[in-house]
């Protein structure tokens, strides 16, 4: 069955749920509606990915499922402890917390991790790379989110100022989880996991140029 057409509606579809939603940040009137939807816009993108993903196996619903109770574990204690991070808490705009750690949170760092492997997976053929070129990725990632996080309500370091730390365990996360993805073989739809890596940098990217140097 050739699923082309179906894989384009739902990448124009969230283009144009991403784009409205991204003019509507920048408008202080529809700023508080979106902040409460961001949760169940993320959560709707995930469930579009993995609804993509042609060939299931027992292993691949425990690597998620792990992989989410590792990310969301790390992220709990680095709130509540400010020493993995540093010290920062979150807002609102990820919805419901658990211990101060949203719960969407996880499955963020999921959807990431997946969309970014499955990627490497089609670009490259070693591991190794696969396993760097998507963590340097999710890397790159935090950099853009990391300038758009506290305007979004969804996390705010102390005093506005991100620490190294930060960066690194956020790498040093993403090669454990990548790893996992690209070494069990979880592989997604690639039209999807690339449009869906595509949609997410430039929705937080041009937030982020509006805010820094044109707002």
């Amino acid at each position: 069955m050739n699923k082309y057409p179906k894989t384009t509606f739902y990448i124009l579809l969230f283009i144009i749920i991403y784009t409205l939603g991204g003019i509507g940040f920048l408008l202080p009137l529809f700023r508080p509606v979106l902040t409460q939807f961001t949760p169940f816009i993320l959560l709707l993108t995930f469930i579009l990915v993995l609804s993509f993903h042609e060939k299931w196996e027992k292993k691949h619903i425990i690597i998620l499922i792990l992989s989410y109770a590792i990310c969301f574990l790390v992220e709990m204690l680095g709130v509540n402890t400010g020493q993995i991070f540093g010290s920062y808490q979150y807002g609102n705009g990820l919805g419901l917390k658990v211990l101060g750690t949203p719960l969407i949170i996880g499955i963020n760092w999921v959807m990431l991790s997946y969309c970014s492997t499955t990627v490497a997976q089609r670009w490259f053929k070693k591991p190794f790379i696969q396993i760097f070129s998507s963590s340097l990725f999710l890397l790159g990632y935090d950099l853009i989110m990391e300038t758009v996080a506290p305007f979004m309500d969804m996390w705010q370091f102390h005093n506005l100022i991100v620490p190294i730390e930060n960066y690194v365990v956020w790498f040093l996360l993403a090669l454990v989880i990548n790893s996992f993805m690209i070494l069990f073989k979880v592989i997604g739809n690639y039209q999807i996991s690339k449009a869906i890596l595509i949609i997410q940098i430039l929705f937080f990217g041009i937030i982020s140029i509006f805010l820094n140097f044109i707002l």
